[in-house]
């Protein structure tokens, strides 16, 4: 049987191969122009509020792949970044070009920074790719003195968003009653479902964002609050070489993918494909809860223990 040892570093090494720089252009990697860059473009501006009333914030990026282009953002919005990658060779092209300012190769699950020695944690379309994501969670917390912000896909096989309503309620209630008679009704030797479905190549098992798993830890670390934001996104192979002012057939089958999402989960028949969640360690003022709120984000301030001082 294969030890936990052995596993972490067959993991650990597949993720480094795959992270070999190929050669992409970094012209097209840092190119704003396309519709590719408007999709991620669209998921950092939920981190707007933040930004606004954290002006000048110290960041690390988790993760951050593509020439660190989570912290070409951040800089871009006036934040201090620091991009961090198990292995990426095109951070020094990067560097070169001034696309980053600052970066480390660093394993998300054993971070070398010492506690509290950034003001924000982000990590953007990475955490569902980790092998231990929740020990790569903890060291975020444990480097971020204010707050860790994660930007994923959400979690569809559970109620991942507390927002049921009579709607979304009902479809919930039918989407369950099947999910439960077809794997009542399944042959005996045929498991519920075939979780090897959700491995990929680098090893590691997709764990999608789920709303509740994250309060919990919250909650459990005595954090005062929580805030989250659902959206979706669509994407189609090749929208990294359309320019988005074409508004050519990729942002067309792009934007109306976005616009489909839109409407089932207006209707209550599905919920968004992704979402922004930030944990806060210290309480934000009055101000940046009401910006956040005014974005779209639900506020949610966390039962303290009450058995541990405050």
């Amino acid at each position: 049987m294969e030890s936990m040892v052995d596993f972490k570093e067959a993991s650990y090494k597949a993720h480094q191969d795959g992270r070999k720089f190929s050669g992409k252009s970094a012209e097209l990697v840092m190119d704003k122009s396309t519709v590719d860059y408007w999709r991620h473009e669209r998921m950092y501006s939920t981190l707007l509020p933040l930004l606004q009333h954290y002006p000048g914030a110290s960041w690390i990026t988790i993760g951050d792949g593509n020439f660190g282009k989570d912290a070409n953002y951040l800089l871009s919005q006036g934040a201090d970044a620091t991009a961090t990658d198990l292995n990426n060779p095109s951070y020094d092209l990067a560097l070169e070009l001034g696309f980053i300012r600052k970066f480390k190769i660093e394993n998300a699950e054993h971070l070398t920074f010492g506690d509290d020695s950034f003001d924000f944690a982000l990590v953007k379309e990475a955490f569902h790719h980790f092998p231990r994501p929740y020990i790569a969670l903890y060291e975020m917390l444990r480097v971020a003195k204010k707050g860790v912000v994660l930007i994923e896909p959400n979690d569809q096989d559970t109620i991942s968003l507390p927002d049921l309503n009579l709607k979304n309620g009902f479809f919930w209630f039918v989407r369950t009653l099947k999910k439960s008679l077809s794997r009542i009704l399944r042959p005996s030797d045929k498991p519920a479902l075939d979780y090897t479905l959700f491995y990929e190549p680098a090893g590691n098992f997709v764990f999608t964002l789920n709303y509740h798993e994250l309060k919990k830890v919250a909650i459990a670390l005595n954090y005062p609050a929580i805030a989250w934001k659902g959206f979706n996104d669509h994407y189609e192979e090749g929208a990294a070489e359309e320019r988005l002012v074409d508004r050519g057939p990729l942002y067309q089958k792009i934007a109306a993918g976005i616009r489909r999402r839109d409407r089932q989960v207006s209707k209550g028949t599905n919920f968004p494909t992704m979402i922004t969640f930030v944990i806060f360690k210290q309480q934000p003022a009055a101000a940046t809860v009401s910006t956040l709120k005014a974005a779209g984000y639900v506020f949610e301030p966390l039962p303290r223990n009450p058995y541990i001082g405050n």
